[in-house]
């Protein structure tokens, strides 16, 4: 039998699923970092679609994404430019120079194109076409401040969240079923007021939100045998974490991006200790091969930093929004503590005596 893959899916064909169809924004997109797909948006995939939930992204959030990943590849090109300008610079008296081999923005988008297609086809995945509404309409809704619109920093904004919700609330109209949206944004909080009448669609509030839910769902349908497995598969890999704490303490300090380490602060970095583990949470076995074989897992990891900051204020009148401010007060080193998400790839072997850490990536 296989390592306990054939009782959970089996359960989860038989789950009463929360909601029939599932509808994705653009923020859990991003999120589970669409469309190379991290575990957790995996997780949930597969898990809606053994359920037998359709799932469907609209065109205008899968647009969205695209944009919004290939505009943060060329930005993170564009500074790796600048940098090897600079080092070619410094090299040039040596008579050295530095080649950076690069994609053009084409290629970035062909090969974007070609993981977005295999996602969609491999996680069965629909789109909901464009909304057709009149232009006069947005427009109206936008003067108005109504639907999705609202005033910001002086003008308003809004737009994308419109054509989305639209879009779902169009394809519902002509295919209607029991649904959800996933999103955090705050705006679809409004769905209930702004939902025709006749379309049934909640809002799920990201993908933790969704896994949680699905989670639900599914554990009703759990035999009692399988339950038990989960549990102490559960309990091995917690106790197999906790005595392999140090190995995975160093594995996060040279596998996490020092840059993603830097958002989490309020000023510019001095120094930073090595990350601490607080503790390991949701667990989620992957459920594939056969006994035997190592099992691959993805678990939460809450992962406290600990760095030396320099923060500069010009003066106080500029902390106070008056101008014009006086002469530059000096620096101010502090230390800060910020505790974040990691999610941890891994695998361990059938005796459950080694671990093999995989991958790790702070989550957004």
């Amino acid at each position: 039998m296989a390592r306990a893959s054939d009782l959970f899916w089996q359960a989860a064909a038989k789950a009463t699923p929360p909601v029939r169809r599932l509808y994705f924004d653009t923020e859990p997109l991003r999120c589970g970092n669409w469309p190379f797909v991290s575990n957790q948006l995996q997780f949930c995939l597969r898990l809606a679609d053994a359920m037998g939930v359709e799932l469907y992204i609209p065109e205008p959030a899968l647009y969205e994404r695209a944009e919004q990943g290939i505009r943060k590849a060329l930005d993170e090109l564009a500074a790796a430019w600048a940098k090897a300008k600079a080092a070619g610079k410094a090299l040039r008296c040596f008579g050295a120079a530095v080649v950076l081999q690069a994609p053009a923005e084409a290629e970035l988008r062909t090969r974007y194109t070609s993981a977005e297609q295999e996602a969609l086809k491999s996680f069965h995945i629909q789109l909901t076409p464009y909304a057709s509404r009149p232009l006069d309409e947005v427009f109206r809704m936008a003067v108005t401040r109504g639907f999705t619109f609202e005033g910001k920093g002086g003008g308003v904004v809004g737009l994308q969240d419109c054509v989305i919700l639209l879009s779902v609330f169009d394809h519902l109209r002509a295919n209607p079923t029991s649904a959800a949206l996933v999103s955090k944004d705050e705006v679809f909080s409004r769905i209930p007021a702004l939902a025709p009448t006749g379309i049934e669609l909640r809002l799920i509030s990201g993908l933790t939100a969704l896994n949680e839910v699905l989670d639900k769902a599914h554990h009703a349908a759990f035999s009692a045998e399988f339950k038990q497995w989960l549990t102490e598969e559960t309990e091995r890999i917690t106790q197999l974490l906790t005595t392999h704490r140090e190995k995975i303490q160093n594995f996060l300090e040279l596998n996490i991006d020092p840059s993603e380490v830097e958002k989490v602060f309020s000023g510019s970095i001095l120094s930073t200790q090595p990350p601490t583990i607080e503790r390991f949470g949701f667990i989620r076995p992957e459920l594939e091969g056969a006994v035997g074989e190592p099992l691959r897992f993805s678990c939460d990891v809450s992962v406290s930093y600990t760095a030396i900051v320099e923060q500069r204020f010009s003066s106080l009148a500029a902390l106070l929004g008056q101008q014009p401010p006086l002469e530059p007060s000096p620096p101010v080193q502090v230390t800060e503590h910020r505790t974040v998400t990691v999610e941890l790839a891994a695998q361990v072997s059938p005796d459950y005596t080694n671990l093999t850490l995989q991958t790790a990536r702070i989550r957004s």
